[in-house]
């Protein structure tokens, strides 16, 4: 008997892209070494998503124009730093009207918190894959910084960018008994848990926002 629990494939959570590291470049005196190791400890425990391309150019930068170092001192400082923790010190700017770019993919529209949970921004990354598993669509979500929809978000991003999907069926995040998962038909609109999680479909990756 299939169960409708749903068990999320991955713990929530999202990096931001930034445009600007002006908190780092007040914290740190130019050129010293000293201070620039205290604030690496401190940021080690933090993740860097690979779309946060926009934030390593810019502390890149910082390394050669603010502290002196040349090509080869910046590329050792960068292999040791992440930066999410600093990240989310900086105000980000919202997002515009739904089907716009933003934070690296689409905006799909806000999803109201559960349970006590803040409302998250959701956005709809770049990509899809293609004849993959349940576990294999969830380990290619995050390959990408993202995680698998919810049945919620699904929903949401049926009504806002249906268009953004093939008339087919999509992974969900959410396991269904010990075999099955759930999915979002892109076509009526149903959701179904009939697939076995070692069935081959499609999945799209969403980042959440906390708002």
């Amino acid at each position: 008997m299939i169960s409708n629990a749903a068990t999320p494939c991955a713990t929530p959570g999202a990096a931001i892209p930034l445009s600007t590291c002006s908190l780092c470049h007040r914290s740190v005196d130019a050129n010293s070494n000293a201070r620039a190791d205290a604030i690496v400890s401190g940021l080690l425990d933090a993740e860097l998503w690979p779309v946060d391309s926009e934030l390593v150019t810019e502390i890149r930068a910082m390394f050669l124009a603010h502290w002196g170092m040349d090509k080869g001192q910046a590329d050792a400082r960068m292999s040791r730093l992440y930066y999410s923790s600093a990240a989310a010190l900086v105000p980000v700017a919202g997002p515009g009207a739904i089907g716009s770019v933003y934070a690296g993919g689409i905006y799909a529209g806000i999803m109201r918190g559960v349970d006590g949970a803040p409302d998250e921004h959701l956005v709809l990354m770049s990509g899809q894959a293609e004849g993959v598993t349940w576990d294999a669509a969830c380990a290619w979500a995050k390959s990408i910084g993202g995680e698998l929809p919810s049945r919620r978000e699904q929903r949401l991003l049926f009504i806002n960018l249906k268009d953004e999907f093939k008339a087919e069926w999509y992974w969900s995040g959410e396991q269904a008994g010990p075999s099955h998962a759930w999915y979002q038909v892109f076509t009526d609109g149903n959701q179904l848990n009939l697939s076995l999680r070692s069935y081959e479909g499609r999945a799209r990756a969403v980042r959440r926002l906390p708002i």
